[in-house]
């Protein structure tokens, strides 16, 4: 039997071996051409152009200001020199030089006007790819148009069909223009390539603009490829931010938004008793504001923080989307109570030695006419940002800045499409006031260069991104935790904040999370400090110094912990008081995958208050087996937290003596319980587990499916096809939910291993044609 198994796995290792061999002995970038110019494209042996033309559209501006457009094809073009196609129209000439540099495609487009009216927009679409499978990423699965603009990035898209990839990149980030994919239309693998320029070509005038399309394997890194476009963008946007305190921040919110409390229209405190319309309720107001400040203060210097900022001063007396006003000019007249108290609040943060800052907006605000107030888009964004922010310096000391909406408008506020303000205004903004720290609440890659841009946990935020990093290295991001997942996501939070990134917290009160807030940045200050420990004597030993950070370095220096090594740290757990250096424990023991953790971490996962409860979970699941009998005995419990931390557990690994109990649980009367059942369903692979959870693709509750959805995709049961096809018709039309579609899609991608993603019709029709 083992001589079976080892000619097997031999075998096997041949085939991967000879795969691997004939893809690196295909010739790489094949191109070739014809009378009319480019007819085939190749990488590895694989063809990736396909057959249809290009096309051409040019918006032309008329006297009357709409404009027209001129349309062009594949028929209209001829090549010059081997190495340019021309295309030529009634006042247009579209010339497109295209040569080879080893696997590099590289373009270069000259459009002139040759007519007698200015050119507004050009639209092109130089050749169709027909990749070899749907490439990765979400946008893909839809559809959309897959592009980039130039205007303050590098200007790079990546489509990566798994075996190889091409990046599709702007060499240029002097003019705007939009370069990528125009996207895969019902799921199919047909790309047209996409070059649209917002232009102001006037007759008899020129321009020009270079491209490149970059193959190479699906593994090869996109970084690398693309480092001379980095370099070249970070001359463009230096990076000049000098604010270096990256403690965490903390968040106030003081309101509540359209209330229509007749005494409190502004929402203060979320309290409708509060009345700012009488003498004795703004003195009221005054006192309970400033014992607001002492709470916000006392949680914010035990979390470490290096300041706050205040969403609402102006408070929230408008709806969404103009809630938060942005403009502390105007407190006076749209807040006159807090304008009497606001420079005594924000002193008594100054002087408890944290920093203060407001939301900002980059409209004008002015009265509504009726009461109220509405936002105006000004011309120029940065003077009038640079007077917002030279008002609340100088009246309050303000250096730290959230830009809501940090966006302009087509024909006006609300008006036509929105899009993210230049690079340019920022760097220029910062230029102003560049002794404040600004997080906009949209970011291009520019921005990263002078400021802080906001990110949310909750929206998958946890850290800045690689790519940002690769151009500027100090780079940091804002992240708002509340309302994540912060333990699941603890190793790359912590990345961020080891690297520069900000945490926002909620700073009024003491959320839970706070606590892990502080706990992150101390430990990335053990991890700081442990560079420099020199480690010594026994483990033992070890354990027992003074100093919590050499503790912690010596317990993440082991990577295979021995039988001997878990049973000192397990002594020492019973001892251990610093909860980051417990949290390592915790971690070391779940690396060892040894039974004798068990008691141990099954005492710290019922333990609210030790705060360990996530980790011992994840440290019991990499145990596996051995922790079942614990875990299940934790899941008969009658508390609901405790129940769902078990299931959780199991939904890690497989042992199908787990399965009767978490059955049982799948029915249980408590949502959370079933929800964290079902996950543990997906993880065990049993023809009864399938079963349940195609019988659950009955019910109506669209949290429910979701989480159905994921965990037939892991089973990888054929069982469950149609009834997730009928799941995801059900997703389209009756309960309309494009969350469902997609999970239900990727459930069935996996599991059939067809690429129809979210497209019920596909899906139903190969179902019915038996192909599934």
């Amino acid at each position: 039997m083992i001589r079976m198994i080892v000619v097997r796995v031999f075998v096997a290792l041949l085939m991967v071996l000879t795969v691997t061999v004939a893809f690196s002995q295909q010739p790489g970038l094949t191109m070739r051409r014809d009378g009319t110019g480019v007819v085939s494209i190749g990488y590895h042996g694989q063809e990736l152009l396909a057959t249809a033309p290009a096309s051409l559209s040019i918006t032309v501006a008329e006297t009357d200001g709409k404009s027209t457009t001129l349309q062009g094809n594949a028929d209209a073009r001829r090549t010059l020199d081997g190495d340019t196609i021309i295309h030529t129209f009634d006042g247009a000439v579209l010339l497109t030089n295209i040569t080879q540099d080893g696997d590099t495609v590289k373009l270069k487009v000259t459009l002139r006007n040759t007519g007698q009216k200015p050119f507004t927009r050009m639209r092109y679409k130089p050749f169709i790819f027909q990749f070899p499978k749907r490439s990765l990423g979400t946008s893909w699965k839809w559809g959309y148009a897959v592009t980039t603009s130039n205007e303050g990035e590098p200007g790079v898209v990546e489509a990566n069909w798994g075996d190889s990839k091409v990046l599709a990149c702007v060499d240029e980030i002097e003019r705007p223009v939009t370069f990528g994919f125009d996207g895969n239309y019902g799921n199919s693998t047909t790309n047209a390539l996409t070059i649209e320029m917002p232009l102001m070509l006037q007759p008899g005038k020129e321009t020009q603009y270079r491209f490149s399309l970059r193959f190479a394997p699906g593994n090869a890194d996109t970084l690398a490829l693309t480092r001379d476009l980095n370099e070249q963008f970070a001359r463009r946007y230096p990076y000049t931010l000098t604010w270096e305190d990256r403690r965490p921040i903390g968040a106030i919110f003081l309101c509540l938004s359209a209330t229509k409390w007749a005494t409190n229209p502004r929402g203060w405190f979320g309290d409708s008793k509060v009345d700012i319309t009488t003498e004795a309720g703004r003195a009221a107001f005054r006192a309970r504001l400033m014992q607001y400040a002492d709470q916000c203060i006392k949680e914010m210097s035990g979390v470490g923080a290096q300041g706050m900022i205040l969403w609402d001063v102006e408070g929230d007396e408008m709806p969404h989307a103009i809630t938060y006003i942005g403009d502390p000019r105007v407190l006076p007249q749209c807040a006159p109570e807090m304008d009497a108290c606001a420079d005594a609040f924000f002193k008594k943060f100054i002087d408890a030695g944290l920093k203060v800052g407001v939301c900002i907006r980059p409209s004008r605000v002015i009265p509504n006419g009726q009461g109220g107030w509405k936002h105006l888009q000004v011309d120029d964004h940065v003077a009038e940002m640079a007077e917002k922010i030279a008002y609340c310096k100088r009246r309050w000391g303000c250096t730290i800045f959230y830009m809501d909406t940090n966006v302009k408008w087509e024909r006006g506020m609300w008006q036509g499409n929105a899009s993210v303000l230049p690079a340019a205004d920022l760097a220029r903004l910062c230029a102003l006031h560049p002794d404040v720290l600004i997080f906009p609440e949209f970011g291009r890659m520019g921005y990263w260069s002078v400021c802080m841009p906001y990110g949310e946990l909750r929206a998958g935020t946890t850290r800045t991104k690689d790519s940002i990093k690769a151009i500027y290295p100090k780079a940091g991001s804002t992240i708002t935790v509340a309302d994540g997942d912060f333990f699941g996501n603890w190793n790359s939070l912590r990345q961020g904040a080891l690297h520069g990134d900000i945490q926002l917290f909620r700073g009024w009160f003491s959320d839970p999370e706070n606590r892990q807030v502080a706990n992150v940045y101390r430990e990335t200050s053990y991890l700081k400090r442990g560079a420099t420990v020199k480690l010594h004597d026994t483990l033992a030993q070890q354990l027992t110094d003074a100093d919590p950070v050499v503790r912690y370095t010596a317990l993440s220096t082991i990577t295979h912990p021995t039988h001997e090594q878990v049973a000192v740290v397990l002594e020492r757990l019973l001892l251990e008081q610093d909860w980051v250096v417990k949290k390592q424990i915790v971690e070391l023991l779940g690396a060892s995958g040894q039974a004798d953790a068990v008691p141990a971490l099954a005492s710290l996962l019922q333990d609210r208050k030790a705060g360990l409860d996530a980790f011992a979970g994840n440290a019991l699941a990499r145990i596996g087996p051995a922790a079942t009998k614990s875990l299940l005995a934790m899941a008969d419990s009658k508390d609901v937290w405790l129940t769902e931390k078990a299931l959780d557990a199991l939904s890690q690994y497989v042992d199908a003596t787990a399965l009767p109990a978490v059955l049982a649980l799948s029915a249980h009367e408590n949502l959370k319980i079933r929800l964290a059942a079902i996950r543990a369903l997906g993880a065990q692979h049993d023809p009864s587990a399938t079963a349940r959870l195609v019988a659950l693709l009955k019910d109506d509750q669209v949290n429910l499916l979701i989480e159905v959805c994921r965990a037939l995709g892991r089973s990888r049961d054929r069982t469950a096809i149609p009834a997730l096809v009928e799941t995801i018709e059900r997703s389209v039309r009756t309960l309309k939910n494009n969350t469902l579609r997609l999970a239900a899609g990727d459930a069935l991608e996996a599991i059939t291993g067809k690429e129809f993603g979210p497209y019920d019709n596909r899906w139903r029709s190969a179902l019915t044609a038996g192909t599934l």
